[in-house]
C-alpha cells in the first residue's frame, strides 16, 4: 500500500488521526509536545509546526479546547459540580478552570449550565 503523502509542512492523514485520538482519550492529561511529536516520529519542533498547520491550532490549544467541549457536555448533561467537572478534567484549581472556561467560553460554568449558550 503506498503511504499517502502530506502537503508540505502538514502531517500525514495518520498522524492527524492518531494524535487526535490520543488526545481525546485523555481529556484529563496535558500531554507533552516532546510526547505527541515521540507517537508520529518526528521532532517537537516538526511536530509542532506541522499540527499547527494541520488542525489551524498549536497542540497545547488544540487540547484546551478539546477539555472546553467536554466541559460543555458535562455541564449540558450532568448535575455535577463544577469542581468535579474540573478534576475530571484535568485541572486542580476549579477557580483557574472558571478562568479559563470564561475566557474561551464567554461566561462562568455556571451561567452556561443556566443558559446553556453564551
Amino acid at each position: 500500500m503506498a503511504n499517502v503523502s502530506a502537503e508540505p509542512g502538514r502531517l500525514l492523514p495518520w498522524q492527524t488521526k492518531k494524535i487526535r485520538d490520543f488526545i481525546a482519550a485523555a481529556p484529563d492529561k496535558a500531554v507533552s509536545l516532546a510526547a505527541l511529536a515521540k507517537l508520529v516520529g518526528l521532532s517537537p519542533f516538526h511536530f509542532a509546526r506541522a499540527f499547527k498547520n494541520s488542525t489551524g491550532l498549536p497542540p497545547r490549544r488544540y487540547q484546551i479546547v478539546l477539555r472546553m467541549e467536554k466541559a460543555r457536555a458535562l455541564l449540558k448533561t450532568t448535575d455535577l459540580p463544577v469542581t468535579v467537572i474540573a478534576a475530571e478534567l484535568g485541572y486542580d484549581d476549579p477557580g483557574y478552570f472558571a478562568r479559563l472556561f470564561g475566557r474561551e467560553v464567554g461566561c462562568t460554568p455556571r451561567a452556561y449550565r443556566r443558559i446553556q449558550a453564551c
